[in-house]
């Protein structure tokens, strides 16, 4: 009966380990992939200039939250006539916090893009559950630089606030 208990308990573990790997590795996969998309899609956008969906992206209230948004988008576009790219580096982890009937869950993404104009530094908080406004999900803050610039910044996601930041 022991032996019995202990090769079910042997099975039970292996199975639970075997299938339960894939899964966990798969999220973090999962959130490199959809950011990427999301990536491509934010440069594709700058290099056609499309201010109307580019703004799609972020969350509702942007323009509230961040009053030279508009400002900022124009000088997005002005400062970086990206015309190809290619994602060398993404880095994305998960932040959230809750607490009195408020919380959110965001992306913290950092990418080191190859454009014709060098090397830049891309950095955007994707916010993706807001449980107090469940229609305040997007990008709530991005951060576009050479990436020699972006190195001297003093750039941190907990300090990041909204809207578009380009440094000079």
């Amino acid at each position: 009966m022991k032996k019995i208990f202990i090769i079910y308990s042997c099975i039970f573990i292996l199975i639970n380990r075997t299938w339960g790997l894939p899964m966990s590795f798969s999220g973090s996969q999962n959130k490199e992939q959809i950011e990427k998309e999301k990536i491509n899609l934010i440069l594709s956008l700058i290099k056609d200039k499309d201010m109307i969906s580019l703004r799609k992206l972020f969350i509702p209230q942007i323009e509230d939250l961040s009053p030279t948004y508009n400002d900022d988008i124009s000088d997005l576009f002005n400062n970086f006539p990206i015309q190809t790219h290619e994602i060398i580096d993404i880095m994305v982890y998960e932040a959230a916090a809750f607490g009195g009937g408020d919380g959110y869950v965001r992306w913290n993404v950092s990418a080191l893009i190859s454009t014709n104009i060098g090397e830049l530094r891309l950095r955007f908080i994707d916010v993706r559950k807001n449980y107090k406004n469940k229609k305040n999900i997007g990008i709530r803050s991005l951060f576009l630089a050479d990436k020699h610039k972006a190195a001297k910044s003093d750039f941190k996601f907990e300090n990041f606030q909204p809207g578009i930041f380009v440094p000079e």
